[in-house]
């Protein structure tokens, strides 16, 4: 049985994380700008259609663990691209709710290719995909709670 990892093992995989994350997010953002749009744009555009009509700053922002002033000026300049409108409530609460365009569906359509992910992943078999998805859906839950 292995002994527990030290502290430059840890340190060791904690960058190759990083690294891990930063080189997939150079290759994804390649992707997506072929079609004009940016990472923080794509994952706004899903994360809209994920809400559905709902969706107002506020929640964007909860589930993004973003802070409110972060997403409100992201939906800012997306509006000013034509991919969101904002809809102020009809019952005068001071509330607005966000929808995508004819050209925010486009590129949230856009968004969904995801050629690159597909590439890197499925490199995992069926059993280190199980492994890795539960390895890092832990450690998630542990940093939400504790952080």
């Amino acid at each position: 049985m292995r002994s527990k990892p030290t502290n430059k093992e840890y340190l060791h995989t904690w960058r190759l994380l990083l690294n891990l994350s930063h080189i997939a997010a150079v290759a994804r953002q390649r992707e997506l700008s072929k079609y004009g749009i940016t990472m923080r744009q794509s994952a706004t555009l899903i994360t809209i259609k994920d809400i559905g009509d709902k969706a107002t700053p506020a929640e964007i922002a909860r589930r993004q663990f973003r802070e409110p002033n972060s997403v409100s000026n992201i939906l800012i300049r997306m509006e000013k691209l034509g991919f969101i409108k904002r809809i102020k409530n009809p019952n005068g609460v001071n509330k607005v709710h966000i929808i995508l365009t004819e050209k925010g569906e486009r590129a949230y359509s856009n968004s969904s290719k995801i050629k690159t992910i597909n590439e890197i992943m499925s490199k995992l078999s069926d059993t280190e995909y199980d492994q890795f998805t539960k390895a890092v859906e832990k450690l998630r839950k542990v940093l939400l709670e504790k952080y």
